[in-house]
């Protein structure tokens, strides 16, 4: 969306807002508000007063900017790394005199109240990736795609396929300067498992991998948070979800996935900022459940993240 220079600087005095609640104005919450008005070559942002809902809610009246304001305070409130009640008590009340419902909010109130139980339950049960995962797999091959998907989920020892993880073992077979050769090696080399082996990811979610290899993007909890912002970039369905859950994991080190490794302070507020530009030149929904890898994986790396629109 196109920002006028209005939102921006109210934006940006909502930001400050939420900052202070707790009475302090850490280095991360300064520097997430300078990579922010940098984004859009906005000068003198740290110099920009707190300002009130109403007075906010008064002078933006755009539905989207409101959303996206809010959900810019939801990380604004995590990103020194705690979870705070005045924090909350000031994204509540924008939310409120914006008229916005964002879902997040309640998960922050999970985050206050320390019921990380509740929030992981609820973020996994809103999760449209998920959920458009199983449809597709329904459409597809009926119940037995359906237990394809979820049934590792339950067990690392369900819905196994030695056909399937042959297929992707292959890909080793290929010439080196190929997009399935660097997927097979990505795999290989930080221990995980392919499709169809024990503890392998369902054949619907591994384009995850597929992304940090064509992004070139580490395993570490920064790598993880930055494949994620490069992911939210062009993700067409509740892309903040995404960006939200692992900022919450790997930046408060709270588990919401089963399958990742816990982080600590991985959201690098430049990097995801760059990662999330990235992604947004991305010519294509590359999350979206018909997005077939297979036609990719023989071509060179380069020649795929060149049609793909990626710098």
């Amino acid at each position: 969306m196109e920002i006028d220079q209005t939102t921006l600087t109210i934006g940006l005095r909502c930001l400050r807002s939420v900052a202070e609640a707790d009475g302090q104005f850490s280095e991360r919450e300064q520097r997430l508000i300078e990579v922010a008005a940098q984004t859009f070559e906005f000068e003198g942002a740290l110099e920009l007063p707190p300002i009130e809902p109403v007075e906010a809610a008064a002078a933006l009246s755009d539905p989207q900017a409101r959303e996206r304001i809010i959900q810019a305070l939801l990380v604004m409130s995590l990103i020194d790394g705690d979870a705070d009640e005045e924090e909350l008590k000031v994204v509540r009340s924008f939310a409120k005199a914006f008229e916005v419902d964002e879902p997040r909010i309640k998960n922050l109130k999970h985050l206050v109240a320390k019921q990380h139980k509740l929030l992981k339950f609820d973020l996994n049960r809103r999760s449209k990736m998920t959920s458009e995962a199983v449809k597709f797999a329904y459409q597809q091959q009926g119940l037995r795609g359906v237990w394809k998907t979820i049934g590792p989920f339950l067990s690392e020892r369900f819905a196994l396929d030695e056909k399937l993880a042959q297929k992707y073992q292959a890909l080793g077979d290929l010439p080196e300067d190929t997009f399935g050769y660097a997927y097979h090696q990505h795999i290989r080399e930080n221990g995980f498992s392919f499709p169809g082996e024990p503890a392998g990811f369902p054949e619907a979610l591994m384009k995850h991998d597929c992304c940090h290899v064509v992004g070139g993007y580490d395993t570490d909890p920064v790598g993880e948070c930055e494949v994620v912002a490069f992911v939210a970039g062009f993700m067409k369905n509740d892309p903040f979800w995404y960006l939200f859950m692992i900022l919450v994991h790997m930046h408060l080190g709270i588990e919401t996935f089963d399958k990742n490794p816990l982080g600590e302070m991985g959201f690098d507020v430049d990097r995801v900022a760059a990662a999330l530009a990235r992604g947004s030149k991305v010519n294509r929904d590359l999350y979206d459940p018909s997005v077939d890898w297979w036609e990719y994986f023989p071509k060179p790396l380069e020649e795929v993240r060149t049609q793909l629109g990626i710098a």
